[in-house]
């Protein structure tokens, strides 16, 4: 009986997911293309970090905002934050590589991009230290994600100009 309701689960799970892609392939991906390519003219690179990152971010910061408002669960909305992004770096990374099979990545950018992390998650450990996040700690959290976007930026101008 025990087994039978597990499959059961995973068949669930795996419709799901199933359905979130579709979704997403509908109605998330053609907007996006629109905006980032036909009508702002950015790159791939840049369009991930900023118009990608900003919708697939957003049901985050709005669960976040509603998770403290008014409560004391600063520890479990940190735990949900890192704990999806952790997901989205191993798991997601490791299903997309295994079905693509053979790839390549630009060393320099995968490292740049490894870095940004790791040192975004030791600014979090730092903020979150003592438990109380102040608005400086917010605004430089700020910062850096612009300072990210704007490293990005130029190596991509710098890229599409050594093509020239």
């Amino acid at each position: 009986m025990q087994g039978l309701l597990w499959i059961i689960l995973v068949v669930w799970l795996m419709l799901l997911i199933s359905l979130l892609a579709t979704t997403a392939d509908y109605y998330f991906v053609p907007p996006l293309e629109y905006l980032s390519f036909d009508m702002l003219k950015l790159s791939p690179e840049v369009a991930g970090i900023t118009l990608l990152a900003l919708g697939n971010g957003a049901p985050d910061v709005f669960g976040a905002m509603a998770g403290i408002n008014g409560q004391d669960d600063f520890q479990v909305v940190l735990g949900a934050l890192l704990g999806a992004s952790i997901f989205i770096s191993s798991v997601v990374l490791g299903c997309v590589l295994l079905a693509v099979r053979s790839t390549s990545v630009d060393k320099p950018t995968f490292q740049r991009d490894v870095v940004a992390y790791l040192l975004t998650v030791v600014v979090i450990v730092a903020i979150a230290h003592d438990g109380k996040v102040s608005i400086y700690e917010a605004i430089g959290l700020l910062i850096c994600y612009v300072i990210y976007v704007a490293v990005v930026v130029v190596r991509s101008r710098q890229a599409a100009a050594a093509q020239r």
